[in-house]
């Protein structure tokens, strides 16, 4: 009889033993999923909100999408350089364009207003996570 009493209690200890382990696996899922979502959250409002901690540069008053001087993460070519004339272009992403400090060159297609056949290429060694609205709301 005592050896039953004594498998009894053994049992009770196991099974005492697996919940608290059951719930110990439980709140750690807990708090890796809520790390996981927060850090979600974070970067989504990184991304929709990514002028807001300092004025969006801005781009030169002779800047031109299809005759890009200087280094810029994008690279155009068009079938006409002048100031919205273009119909075609064809756009490199050579680098970051997802990144907040090169987010205002896609302003730069306003240049090109005319322009009804986009492309854009991306080359390995670019990046980009989504085509801002700013990049076509200027494309007739």
């Amino acid at each position: 009889m005592a050896s039953h009493h004594h498998e009894a209690r053994a049992s009770s200890v196991t099974t005492s033993n697996m919940k608290t382990s059951a719930v110990m696996v439980l709140l750690a899922w807990c708090c890796l999923l809520s790390q996981t979502l927060a850090s979600i959250e974070k970067r989504n409002a990184e991304e929709d909100n990514y002028y807001d901690d300092e004025p969006p540069p801005t781009l030169s008053p002779d800047f031109n999408i299809c005759d890009i001087k200087g280094s810029y993460p994008i690279y155009c070519y068009c079938n006409n350089i002048n100031p919205n004339e273009a119909t075609e272009g064809n756009c490199w992403i050579i680098d970051d364009m997802s990144n907040a400090q090169n987010q205002h060159i896609w302003e730069g297609l306003s240049t090109q207003s005319g322009i009804q056949s986009l492309t854009l290429h991306l080359r390995s060694d670019g990046i980009l996570h989504r085509i801002p609205t700013v990049a076509i709301q200027h494309l007739p």
